[in-house]
This record gives C-alpha cells, sequence and structure tokens, in this order.
C-alpha cells in the first residue's frame, strides 16, 4: 500500500495557482454576493 504522502502529493506551477485563486474568488464573488479581498479568505 502507497503512503498518503504519496499518493496526494502533486506539484502545481505557479501560474496555475494565480489562475485558481482568481476563479476562487470570481466564484465566492458572485456565490456570496459581495465582493471581499481575496488575501482574507485564504
Amino acid at each position: 500500500m502507497s503512503e498518503a504522502k504519496k499518493i496526494f502529493s502533486f506539484t502545481i506551477p505557479e501560474e496555475s495557482i494565480e489562475e485558481l485563486k482568481l476563479v476562487a474568488k470570481v466564484y465566492m464573488d458572485e456565490k456570496l454576493e459581495k465582493t471581499y479581498k481575496f488575501e482574507k479568505i485564504i
């Protein structure tokens, strides 16, 4: 059986992380019907 760390660890390029942050912010702003500063969410 593989270790959980090996199964669930992976690397994501910084560019993809920034895109994910943007998508998450847009989603949260829309669903919560209020604009939040993203830094405070994460």
